[in-house]
C-alpha cells in the first residue's frame, strides 16, 4: 500500500492520471484499501454479497477508466472482470432484490432454502486471504522477492485450495 501502481511517464495521459492518482495521498490508499476489503468480502460465504456490490463500484470505476484514457488492452481484462462481478450480482438476485422494491410493497413468497455455511470454506477463505495479502506485503518489502518466495507464495496458495478440496469431500462422504 502506497507504493506507486507503474512507472510510467508524465508525459502521457495514463502516467500523468497515475502520478496524480499517486499524489492525492490518502485517496490513493482509500483505493487500495476498499479492493483488499472487497476481496476479503468475496471470500467470505456470509459477506460475498457485500463484497460483490462494492467489487461492483470499483470495477466498473476502473472500467470507465481504462477506456476513457486508451489503454491499450487493459479495457478487455476490466470488462471481463466487470462481467463477473454482474454474474455473481444476478447469481445473488433473490438476495438483493428488496432493495428494488417500493417502500410499502409486500411480495410475501416463501424464500428459496439455501444451503448452509461450510465451515470448511470459511476458514479455507480467511487463511488464503491471510497468505495472499502476508505474501504480497512481504515481496513489496523486499527489494528483490527472487522466484523462491513467489514459488512458495504459489504453492502455499495450491495447498491451501487442494486441502479445503479434500477436505470438503471427505466431509460430504
Amino acid at each position: 500500500m502506497g507504493e506507486r501502481f507503474t512507472q510510467l511517464p508524465v508525459d502521457s495521459p495514463i502516467g500523468f492520471f497515475f502520478e496524480a492518482m499517486y499524489r492525492s495521498g490518502f485517496y490513493w490508499n482509500f483505493l487500495g484499501w476498499a479492493q483488499v476489503l472487497a476481496a476479503f468480502l468475496l471470500m467470505t460465504q456470509r459477506f460475498a454479497t457485500l463484497g460483490a456490490i462494492f467489487f461492483f463500484f470499483i470495477i466498473s470505476n476502473i472500467w470507465i477508466i481504462t477506456i476513457s484514457l486508451g489503454f491499450s488492452g487493459t479495457w478487455i481484462i476490466t470488462s471481463l472482470m466487470l462481467l463477473a462481478v454482474l454474474l455473481l450480482l444476478v447469481w445473488d438476485y433473490q438476495k438483493l432484490k428488496y432493495i428494488l422494491y417500493a417502500d410499502n410493497d409486500s411480495d410475501f413468497v416463501q424464500p428459496e432454502i439455501y444451503p448452509t455455511y461450510n465451515t470448511i470454506w470459511i476458514r479455507s477463505g480467511f487463511l488464503l486471504f491471510s497468505w495472499s495479502l502476508g505474501g504480497l506485503l512481504l515481496m513489496a518489502r523486499l527489494d528483490d522477492p527472487g522466484k523462491l518466495i513467489s514459488r512458495v507464495w504459489l504453492v502455499g496458495i495450491l495447498l491451501i485450495v487442494l486441502g479445503a478440496l479434500y477436505l470438503n469431500k471427505k466431509r460430504n462422504k
